[in-house]
């Protein structure tokens, strides 16, 4: 059983995305590097892989669905775009 720190890319197109993490996987951060937001997860490398669903809201605005818990916050373009990620609520 090998763990390992990994990194994923957050896309800033969507308000809902999915990103495919080792079931054991653990949410460390969620921060932008070079102006890209990223999410690193401590996983196991050799366990089987699952599509988990991630909320991205902006500041101020309006939350109309349920969201699941608060993942972390990143600032793009010197803090003009500021994105909050969540897990993905019930539908």
């Amino acid at each position: 059983m090998t763990h390992r720190i990994l990194k994923y890319e957050i896309p800033v197109v969507t308000q809902e995305f999915t990103i495919r993490l080792p079931v054991d996987g653990h949410i460390l951060s969620v921060q932008a590097q070079h102006n890209v937001p990223q999410m690193w997860v401590r996983g196991n490398m050799d366990a089987p892989t699952e599509e988990v669903r991630f909320l991205l809201l902006t500041t101020g605005e309006p939350i109309a669905r349920s969201v699941g818990a608060f993942l972390g916050t990143f600032q793009l373009h010197e803090g003009r775009f500021i994105g909050h990620v969540f897990r993905a609520g019930s539908p």
